[in-house]
């Protein structure tokens, strides 16, 4: 939650692309989760049940598989 930058990069990137074409990649450092409470609007990439990647829409715990990134 301390990253400056996350909010910056989304504010450029919704002022370039429609909502539903970008995608968040959470990222950690083994301590905390960086981000922002800003992150919680768009779709996030991350590992599915079965180990592969999904795509998860916001404020939801289910998503659907990545074929290829």
């Amino acid at each position: 939650m301390a990253s400056r930058w996350c909010p910056w990069e989304l504010g450029y990137a919704d002022g370039k692309k429609p909502n539903e074409k970008i995608a968040i990649v959470p990222t950690r450092d083994g301590q905390a989760t960086h981000g922002n409470e800003c992150l919680q609007l768009y779709r996030r990439i991350e590992v599915d049940n079965a180990g592969g990647l999904g795509i998860f829409n916001p404020n939801t715990t289910s998503g659907y598989k990545v074929n290829s990134i």
